[in-house]
C-alpha cells in the first residue's frame, strides 16, 4: 500500500517536471491571442485647443496575435497592454487614419515580444470643427413646499445663469436648452445644494451625449424657502386736549397682515406694533399714516406698507387764545432765566361747556430749564390749563419759547 502511493506522488512530480521543461526548453516560445484591448486616445486636448472635435472613432477595441516566449506571454493580458493612438497630428476637419502603438508591462523585456497580426491595424478618426453656443439656465421645480410656506423663486441665485456647450455641428442642433431640476418636496429651510446640468433637445427631451462638452457641469443653487404667516397689527394711542375713549374713534384701513421669514424668527411674532398715536397734536378729525416696519429677516407678502388710521373727534370744539403768563422751572441757582417773547398763541380743545369757561388768564405755559445751557435757545414749553374746576380739556400741539439763559 505504501509502494503505491510512493509511486503515484513521483509520478506526479515527474509529469510537473516534465511540463516544466518542455515550456522552457523544449518549446520556450509560443503565441498568445489578446481580444478587446482598449485603445487609448492620446492628445485629445491639443486638437481641441485647434477648434476641433472627435465626433466618430472607427474603433475603440482591438484584437493583437503576439509571439514570444511563454514565461512572458503568460504576464500579458488585456488589461495591461497600452494601446495609444495620438491625434496630434490631425490638423484639419475629415476622416483620419491613425496608428496606434503597443507597448507592454515593464516586467516584459523591451523586444520580447513580437507582434504577428493586429485587427484592425489602424483607426479610423472622424473630425468635425468644434461649434460653441451659451444657453440660458432654466430651473424646473418638482413637488411642493408644505401648506404655509413659501419660495422666493423671484430671488433664486444661479452660481451660473448660462452655459456654453460646445461639439460638433450636428449635436449642436440638437441642443436648445439647459436646466436644473430641484425638488421641493417637504422643503422648509432655504435650498443651498449643486444640481447637475441637465441638457434639453428641441422637443424637450434630456440629450446625454459624452461628445457635448459643458464649459460647467454643476450649479449652486440658493432657494429662500420661509414660512407664511398671519400677524396683526397693533398701535398705541396717547387721549389727552379733551379726547378720551367715549368721544374720540379710530379706524385703521386693515387690522392685519401676512408676513414671511424663517419659521425661528416667526415662532415668536404674534403681532406688528406700528407706534404711538398722540391725540394731542390732532386740532381735528384727520387720516394718519403709519409705516409698515418689520423685524430683519421678515418680509411684508400683504402688498400694504402702510395702515391709514381714521381719527374720529365726537362732540369736541377748539379755542385759541394768546397766553402772556409765562413760567420758567428749574432754573439752576447760578443762573436767570429771561424769556425773549412777550405772548403765545395757545390752541385748547375740550367740550364746548369747558371751553366756555377758559381764559387766556387760566394758562400757564411752563419752561424747564434744567438741563439749559448758558445763551439764548429755542426751548420746548408746557401749556397747563389752570381752572377752579376739573376740566379735560388742553392744549393741542407742541409749543416752544425763546428764552436766554444768563449767568447771575
Amino acid at each position: 500500500m505504501k509502494s503505491k502511493i510512493f509511486t503515484f506522488f513521483l509520478s506526479v512530480l515527474l509529469a510537473i517536471g516534465i511540463w516544466i521543461y518542455v515550456i522552457t526548453v523544449v518549446s520556450p516560445e509560443s503565441v498568445g491571442t489578446f481580444e478587446n484591448v482598449p485603445v487609448q486616445m492620446q492628445n485629445i486636448a491639443l486638437l481641441e485647443e485647434r477648434g476641433f472635435v472627435i465626433t466618430d472613432i472607427s474603433n475603440t477595441n482591438i484584437s493583437l496575435e503576439l509571439f514570444g516566449k511563454r514565461t512572458d506571454l503568460i504576464q500579458i493580458n488585456s488589461g495591461n497592454i497600452r494601446v495609444v493612438a495620438d491625434v496630434s497630428s490631425i490638423s484639419e476637419p475629415g476622416v483620419h487614419e491613425i496608428y496606434y502603438t503597443v507597448t507592454f508591462p515593464g516586467s516584459v523585456a523591451s523586444g520580447a515580444i513580437e507582434t504577428q497580426t493586429r485587427s484592425p491595424d489602424s483607426i479610423r478618426v472622424t473630425v468635425e470643427k468644434k461649434i460653441s453656443k451659451k444657453l440660458d439656465v432654466m430651473v424646473e421645480y418638482t413637488g411642493a413646499v408644505p401648506s404655509g410656506y413659501m419660495t422666493d423663486e423671484a430671488n433664486i441665485q444661479l452660481s451660473a445663469k448660462t452655459v456654453t456647450v460646445s461639439g460638433s455641428q450636428a449635436f449642436m442642433d440638437m441642443v436648445t436648452g439647459a436646466k436644473v431640476m430641484v425638488d421641493l418636496t417637504n422643503r422648509t429651510e432655504t435650498i443651498s445644494e449643486t444640481y447637475p446640468i441637465i441638457l434639453l433637445g428641441a422637443d424637450g427631451s434630456v440629450i446625454e451625449e459624452e461628445d457635448i462638452v459643458t464649459d460647467v457641469s454643476n450649479i449652486h443653487v440658493l432657494l429662500q424657502i420661509q414660512q407664511l404667516k398671519q400677524v396683526d397689527l397693533t398701535y398705541n394711542v396717547i387721549y389727552g386736549s379733551g379726547s378720551n375713549t367715549s368721544n374720540t374713534t379710530l379706524a385703521s384701513n386693515i387690522q392685519s397682515i401676512l408676513i414671511a421669514g424663517h419659521k425661528n424668527v416667526l415662532q415668536d411674532i404674534t403681532k406688528i406694533n406700528l407706534g404711538t398715536i398722540d391725540l394731542t397734536q390732532y386740532m381735528e378729525s384727520c387720516e394718519v399714516s403709519l409705516p409698515i416696519v418689520l423685524p430683519e429677516g421678515v418680509s411684508n407678502e400683504s402688498g400694504f406698507h402702510e395702515v391709514i388710521v381714521t381719527i374720529t373727534f365726537t362732540g369736541l370744539e377748539t379755542k385759541t387764545l394768546t397766553v402772556s403768563n409765562f413760567k420758567a422751572v428749574n432754573v439752576p441757582s447760578d443762573m436767570r432765566a429771561v424769556f425773549l417773547e412777550s405772548k403765545l398763541k395757545v390752541t385748547i380743545r375740550g367740550k364746548k361747556e369747558e371751553l366756555s369757561n377758559i381764559t387766556a388768564s387760566n394758562i400757564v405755559v411752563e419752561v424747564d430749564f434744567s438741563a439749559t445751557r448758558e445763551g439764548i435757545s429755542r426751548m420746548p414749553a408746557r401749556v397747563i390749563i389752570v381752572t377752579g374746576e376739573l376740566t379735560r380739556a388742553g392744549a393741542i400741539g407742541s409749543y416752544t419759547l425763546m428764552a436766554d439763559m444768563q449767568r447771575k
